[in-house]
Order: C-alpha cells, then sequence, then structure tokens
C-alpha cells in the first residue's frame, strides 16, 4: 500500500470504531489495461490487502471482500479521441470502503 494509502486507512479504521454493528465491504478496482481475469485478480488482491488491515485495526471483524475489475470506472479511461488517458486510469484504480446499516448485508 502506498504511503498516502495508510494514512487514509488509519482514518477509515477509527470511523469503524463507530460502526461496530454494520456491515463492512472493501470493493477494489482497477483501469481498463489487461485482460478481465488478470484484473478481475488484481482488484480482489487489492480489496483483500486493504480488509485485512481494518480487521487488524477493528479487532478482527468480518469484512466481506470483493474485486470488481474494471466495469465500475468513476472516470474514461482514454481521452475521446482514443489516446491513453492516464491520470483518469489512476483514478480508476481505487478501493472503497462500504459501511452498511446495522441488520443488513454489503452490497454488490
Amino acid at each position: 500500500l502506498r504511503p498516502d494509502a495508510q494514512a487514509s486507512l488509519a482514518k477509515a479504521a477509527e470511523l469503524l470504531q463507530s460502526y461496530a454493528n454494520a456491515p463492512i465491504a472493501v470493493r477494489g478496482h482497477t483501469d481498463a489495461k489487461g485482460s478481465d481475469a488478470y484484473n478481475d485478480a488484481l482488484s480482489l488482491r487489492r480489496a483483500q490487502a486493504v480488509a485485512e488491515r481494518l480487521r487488524a485495526a477493528a479487532g478482527g471483524r468480518t469484512i466481506a471482500t470483493e474485486g470488481l475489475g474494471k466495469r465500475r470506472p468513476v472516470a474514461p479511461n482514454e481521452h475521446a479521441d482514443g489516446s491513453d488517458d492516464p491520470e483518469s486510469r489512476q483514478r480508476n484504480r481505487r478501493v472503497e470502503i462500504v459501511i452498511e446499516a446495522p441488520g443488513t448485508r454489503p452490497a454488490s
């Protein structure tokens, strides 16, 4: 994990203390480079790495993980002319931490 991600994870772990009974899910994402199989596996590894850190900080609580690969981009991977857009691809390489309402299960 990148150093800036460490600080974000520390804040997230602190926030999770306020939601002790809420289901938590961690979803990993990738950019569009590479095959679907590669991106699915990579996004799952990202989610698992974050969930592992959160579990350690949250006393081992259950945290669901999901790898979504390149299926839910937040930015285009290419410019309108079809050329590569590295900044937007970077935005798509992310992990989301989802806190659900108590009594529900994490949505997929």
